[in-house]
Parts: C-alpha cells; sequence; structure tokens
C-alpha cells in the first residue's frame, strides 16, 4: 500500500506559492495617429470598468424588489478583465516594446496594428517583424484599404492561425470581444505549454529511474531528485531513506552541501519519522514516500509550489510512480543480498569438510607444510566472508 497524503497549504504565509494561471491582459495598440491611438487605449481601458449606472439601476431594482442578494452580487461583479493597454505610434517602436517585453518575462497577449504607418514600417512589416520575436502573440490587423490581401499577410507575418483582421471604422463591441477572446485564448494556450512542460519533465524523471540498472540504486535517487527540482523549480533538495534499523541516511543530494543535508537529518530524525503528508518544515518543503516497509523523503529548497490543480495531479501521480519503483528496487537488493549470503554459507558448508581433510592428511603424512599453512588460511578466510544470511 502506498501512503501519499497532501496537507492543505496557506500559500500567502508561506510564500512560496504560485496561483493558479491568470489571465495576459497585456495588449499593445500601434497606429501613426496618435489620436486614434489613444482613443482605442482609452476604449480597451474603460472594457474592464464596471458600468457604474447600470450598476445603480441594478441596486435599486433589487431593493425595490425585496431582493438583497441579487444587489449584493450586482455589487461583486465585473463585466469584463482589466487590461494593461501600451501604445506605440511607429512600427520600429512597437517591435522593440514586444521584444523587451519578452526579455523582462511580461509578454504582450494581443497587438493591434494598423497597416498604413508612415513614414516608417508598414502594418505587413511590423507584424513580421513582432512575430519574429515573439511566436505566440495574437495579431490583430486593423485598415480601412486593400493594399494587401489576406493571403499575402497571412504567408508575410506566419502563424496564421493567430492572425486576425478588422475593417476601419469597427464598432466599440468588436473591439472589447477581439480583445476577451484572444486575451483568453492567449492564456489558455500558455498554460497549454506549461502543463505540458511539466509532464515531460515527470516522464523523463521516471524513465530515467526505470532505466538505471537494479544495482545502481544511487542514480535512480538522483534522477527522482533532479526531476522533481525541475518541476518545481527549486534551488536544490536532498533524498533520504529509512533503513530497516531505523536510522536515516543521505541517498542523493544537489543544490546544497552534503553536510548540511546530513545535519539537517540527524536533528530532525524523530520528526521525519512522523512525517506522513507533505508539508514545509525547517524551510524545507517535504514530500514523503511510503510503501510496505519503504520510506524515503525527498526534501526541496526555495521551490515554487502552484495552486493549479493539475500540478498537484502530476505531482501526486509521480510521486506514487517513484514510490512503486524505489520500494521494489531496494526489495530486489535486499533478495540479492540474501540470495548471495545464502550461496556463501551454503559454500562454506560444502568446502569446510574437504579443507579439514587436506589439513588431516597433510599432517599425518608430515609432509608439504606449506599445504597446511595455505588450508588454515583457506578455512579462516571462509569462516570471515561466508557467514550466514544476516538480513532482516
Amino acid at each position: 500500500m502506498i501512503f501519499l497524503c497532501f496537507a492543505p497549504l496557506d500559500f500567502e504565509t508561506t510564500g512560496s506559492g504560485a496561483g493558479l494561471m491568470e489571465r495576459n491582459t497585456r495588449i499593445i495598440v500601434v497606429d501613426d495617429q496618435q489620436d486614434l491611438c489613444d482613443q482605442l487605449a482609452k476604449l480597451l481601458l474603460r472594457s474592464g470598468k464596471k458600468n457604474e449606472s447600470l450598476s445603480l439601476v441594478q441596486q435599486m431594482r433589487a431593493r425595490l424588489l425585496g431582493n438583497t442578494s441579487e444587489s449584493e452580487d450586482s455589487d461583486a461583479q465585473s463585466d469584463e478583465p482589466s487590461y494593461i493597454v501600451d501604445t506605440a505610434f511607429q512600427g520600429e517602436q512597437a517591435w522593440e516594446m514586444v521584444r523587451k517585453a519578452n526579455l523582462a518575462g511580461t509578454p504582450y497577449a494581443v497587438a493591434f496594428i494598423d497597416m498604413r504607418m508612415p513614414p516608417g514600417w508598414d502594418g505587413m512589416r511590423t507584424a513580421k517583424s513582432i512575430r519574429e520575436v515573439d511566436k505566440d502573440i495574437e495579431i490583430v490587423i486593423m485598415t480601412a484599404y486593400a493594399d494587401h490581401d489576406q493571403k499575402q499577410i497571412s504567408d508575410t507575418v506566419g502563424t496564421p492561425e493567430k492572425l486576425l483582421y478588422i475593417k476601419k471604422p469597427f464598432q466599440a463591441e468588436e473591439i472589447y470581444q477581439l480583445a476577451l477572446s484572444l486575451t483568453s485564448k492567449w492564456s489558455l494556450e500558455s498554460a497549454e505549454k506549461i502543463r505540458r512542460k511539466w509532464l515531460e519533465i515527470l516522464l523523463k524523471g521516471i524513465c530515467k529511474v526505470k532505466s538505471s540498472s537494479v544495482t545502481e540504486n544511487e542514480h535512480a535517487y538522483v534522477s527522482t531528485l533532479k526531476s522533481m527540482i525541475d518541476f518545481a523549480s527549486a534551488k536544490g533538495g536532498f533524498m533520504i531513506r529509512r533503513e530497516h534499523a531505523g536510522n536515516w541516511t543521505l541517498q542523493a543530494c544537489s543544490g546544497l552541501e552534503r553536510a548540511s543535508a546530513i545535519s539537517f537529518m540527524e536533528e530532525n530524525s524523530k520528526k521525519l519519522d512522523e512525517c506522513t503528508a507533505i508539508r514545509h518544515f525547517e524551510g524545507k518543503y517535504l514530500l514523503p514516500m511510503k510503501k510496505d516497509g519503504f520510506f524515503a523523503i525527498l526534501a526541496l529548497i526555495e521551490e515554487k509550489t502552484n495552486n493549479d490543480p493539475d500540478w498537484y495531479k502530476l505531482l501526486c501521480l509521480y510521486i506514487m510512480a517513484v514510490v512503486e519503483e524505489l520500494s521494489w528496487r531496494e526489495n530486489i537488493v535486499v533478495q540479492i543480498a540474501r540470495e548471495r549470503n545464502e550461496a556463501k554459507f551454503n559454500l562454506s558448508e560444502k568446502l569446510s569438510p574437504i579443507l579439514r581433510n587436506i589439513k588431516k592428511s597433510s599432517a599425518q603424512s608430515g609432509s608439504q607444510a606449506e599445504t597446511e599453512k595455505l588450508a588454515d588460511q583457506a578455512m579462516e578466510l571462509l569462516a570471515t566472508e561466508c557467514k550466514a544470511p544476516t538480513v532482516k
């Protein structure tokens, strides 16, 4: 039976947790006419704000009808997300802003780009250049003219599934809908990429554990630790195992001194014995792994946990797979040791009489003192090496 418990974590107090993946609401508007650019930006900024007049009417209606819950709900509702909008008046400027945003780890989700922007880059060149530095950004081409057909623009810019067109003049509702749907699309795709990355890390880790030799358990522990460090974006960690005698031994260590890990293990031995659920302790994120007689703990340092349910599901599945593999390996090692000891014991039982006869025969004949000496050494070696099995 595998024991795996998750303790509820208060991420606000621990400071190590990351929230659920939030929608990226960063938008850049590119138009050479500053007044139109600013108007579009204001339009997007207002879209995330609550309609105060409508809210007031709803509250008055709810109170007149005696429905206080509806009034409270109307206060809490927000029509749309609030957007972060930046503006650029030339293509080169927009390209530089997108490039810097990517480097800073705060990419734009959507770019609204005008087609004609003299005297610099036109919309098609701007979109192409932006696509080269950001493969994921959703691009909306705004134009009042038919300078280029859509196929030409699509072939030039690339990634047609992330390219849309809108004709000027456009309605405010069109901009609202595009902003809402495209920021949601960007965020969902980004979340799926992150989840795929998590899955790849853990699958590679499991494959490494399973592919290592049964007699090389050290590599299995090292692979398990490295995969979990990558999965949790931790600074380092270590892995310890509880022996049959009740003492803890260090199996793997990365990102910190072995002496530090051993010191933690020895100072907290009793508390580690009682660790049955995933939790934070003394600045470590402890992941207990138990199955039947097997008990190990993986400790992470400065990890970045995540509130995403899929993150915890993958963590749980990974630990279950690793526990199954490691416990099986430890049982195999014990079994091999037992069989070797039994083989040595049987060999001793068979060879000892023969060697005694050789010694006795040499003594009676009075010859070959050297033979007697060798026989004594052989018997002494067998007595030392071929002991009865002591594995519990």
